[in-house]
């Protein structure tokens, strides 16, 4: 939770989680640490203060330690005191699931990204949970083959199948706009692809126009590198974009939708552009690829290769109409993926909640 302008900040769409779960009937705490929010930092944007939801947020200090074994005998408290534990996993508290096995007091947990099951003591936490939610079907299959309770939960996203875009027209233009929508930070490939433009416009492919939306801890480092690479004409940096419509906006305009990031769960980005038909280029890494086919609904490319980026981007110019055929495998991909996994994360949590208590 992060302190911001007289509010205690998370981000919108686990604000949005916690509010659906209130709804359906459940009486919800959030815990965890706060801290001051840092300028151009994350979509911390939902304020927990106006929401009515209960809260119990640790104040961070110097003394790490000390700040941690409070959080933590806190913590047990909380667990002691609520019914249903519910871990977004990896977490700073992940450890008092471990609470709820010595208590025999079910559990839950929320994977998020592929370095969940970097530790045995994960995987076994992961084992023993009453239900195990995912972001994607590649991280359920692993969690059913430890032996544990998964299902893939519907995208977290602010679109939906009545937003699908269909018959969209990818014609020749004089100027291509070319769309990165996320955290700015390094392990997001902001810089791998600040980097490809620069290769391109060496090259004297100068065609286009990058639009990076989203703020991060990396953002002032990556204006200085546009701005000693004189690209200032090839990238504008907008910032935080909170506007449901305005993010249609940027999607509906970019022909190209740029995801280089070195390791994922799956980016909620990639089922926001298929939904807008914004062809997409992307690396492969966590579980993108359960999903994403190279050359039937995505162009890949590798991680940490800006000659790579800036090859495919100049491929996809060169003959854009051609990029149809993917950009529809794409919506085709969408409309099965929404229809398939209809009920949104609050509704799939509370009803398994309800089946464990």
């Amino acid at each position: 939770m992060f302190e911001y302008d007289g509010g205690l900040c998370i981000y919108q769409n686990t604000g949005e989680f916690l509010v659906g779960l209130n709804e359906l009937g459940a009486d919800v705490e959030n815990f965890h640490f706060r801290e001051k929010l840092v300028k151009n930092y994350f979509m911390a944007t939902f304020d927990v203060l106006k929401s009515g939801i209960r809260f119990t947020a640790i104040r961070k200090n110097r003394h790490k330690i000390l700040a941690y074994l409070k959080a933590y005998y806190i913590g047990i408290n909380r667990v002691l005191q609520n019914d249903f534990l519910y871990i977004f996993f990896p977490n700073s508290f992940s450890y008092l699931a471990l609470t709820c096995i010595l208590l025999k007091k079910p559990y839950g947990v929320y994977i998020r990204g592929e370095m969940a099951f970097n530790k045995k003591t994960s995987r076994y936490i992961f084992k023993k949970a009453s239900i195990v939610l995912t972001v994607s079907p590649a991280f359920t299959d692993r969690v059913l083959r430890l032996g544990g309770n998964s299902e893939t939960i519907r995208p977290m996203i602010d679109f939906s199948s009545e937003d699908i875009v269909r018959n969209r027209k990818y014609l020749t233009k004089e100027k291509y706009q070319l769309l990165y929508l996320s955290r700015v930070e390094y392990p997001k490939g902001i810089a791998d692809l600040i980097l490809a433009i620069d290769i391109m416009v060496k090259q004297e492919l100068t065609c286009f126009l990058l639009t990076v939306v989203g703020s991060g801890p990396d953002m002032e480092a990556i204006q200085v590198m546009i701005e000693e690479l004189k690209l200032d004409n090839y990238v504008k940096l907008v910032g935080l974009v909170k506007e449901k419509e305005l993010i249609r906006k940027y999607y509906s305009d970019a022909d190209i939708f740029i995801c280089p990031t070195h390791h994922e769960g799956f980016p909620r980005v990639l089922y926001e552009s298929m939904i807008f038909g914004t062809p997409i280029i992307t690396t492969m890494v966590g579980s993108i690829h359960y999903l994403m086919k190279d050359n039937y609904n995505c162009l890949s490319i590798q991680p940490r290769d800006p000659n790579g980026i800036a090859q495919k981007i100049s491929s996809v110019i060169g003959n854009y109409p051609s990029i149809r055929k993917v950009a529809n495998n794409a919506t085709i991909t969408i409309e099965k993926y929404l229809e398939q996994n209809k009920q949104t994360h609050s509704e799939h949590l509370f009803r398994k909640v309800k089946e464990a208590i």
